[in-house]
């Protein structure tokens, strides 16, 4: 049996959501921005991927352990989730402070993701 790779895509740049919103006159979600950004934010410091496994966890980064992110826009709810070998799993809410729950600009603030990224030219 083959296993297929979940996919989801994501546009880095939230002009590009702006401007296919404008073009097909359709509203983007808060949502949908949030977790594009909390994506391409995480994705540029570690390799990551999503699972729908028993629910859907936006963000997942390997490493010594499989941490989940969710990324929630609206009221977030009592919910631990442990999905296997994943036994953290972080929510990242709109403006919600608690136990494995974050806010997502205070989230983003704690990250250190280079500005720059220096290629050396060969002589």
């Amino acid at each position: 049996m083959m296993v297929r790779k979940e996919k989801k895509f994501y546009f880095t740049d939230p002009f590009i959501y702006k401007a296919f919103s404008s073009w097909t006159s359709v509203s983007v979600p808060g949502e949908r921005l949030m977790e594009s950004v909390a994506v391409t934010h995480i994705s540029r410091l570690y390799e990551t991927f999503y699972t729908k496994v028993r629910g859907e966890v936006d963000v997942v980064v390997k490493g010594n352990e499989m941490t989940g992110f969710e990324v929630k826009f609206g009221k977030v709810k009592e919910e631990k989730k442990i999905l296997g070998r994943m036994k953290k799993v972080f929510v990242l809410s709109k403006d919600t402070v608690r136990d494995r729950v974050i806010p997502l600009s205070l989230f983003l603030s704690m990250l250190d993701v280079p500005q720059s990224v220096e290629f050396k030219v060969l002589k």
